[in-house]
């Protein structure tokens, strides 16, 4: 059985106060786990593909669209295809999030 921790994965960004690492990859999905330090975000922008975050810890401001929601772990929150998005960490300690892109971006294999 093949594991893989967060430490090991490959580093897709690093910077913003953000670190992004692929966790998991196939071309039906890849697993990103994002840790957002306090301050840091993610600027607003498009993807071709859907992408689900799930809130580890910590607290952000997830925003789709013209709609913005504060949320903690434990949290789902869809992001469809062609919808711009973000995200800032709005708590003193780090912001963990899983993101699941469904498929994995071409980009990104």
């Amino acid at each position: 059985m093949k594991t893989t921790r967060i430490e090991d994965g490959r580093i897709i960004k690093d910077d913003s106060g953000v670190v992004a690492r692929v966790v998991y990859s196939s071309p039906e999905a890849m697993i990103v786990h994002i840790n957002v330090a306090p301050g840091g975000f993610v600027k607003t922008h498009v993807t071709p593909i859907d992408m689900e975050y799930f809130v580890i810890e910590g607290r952000g401001l997830f925003i789709l669209g013209e709609e913005s929601v504060e949320a903690g772990p434990g949290t789902l929150i869809p992001n469809p295809r062609g919808v711009p998005h973000g995200l800032r960490n709005l708590g003193e300690g780090p912001l963990r999030v899983l993101a699941v892109k469904n498929p994995r971006p071409e980009n990104e294999g």
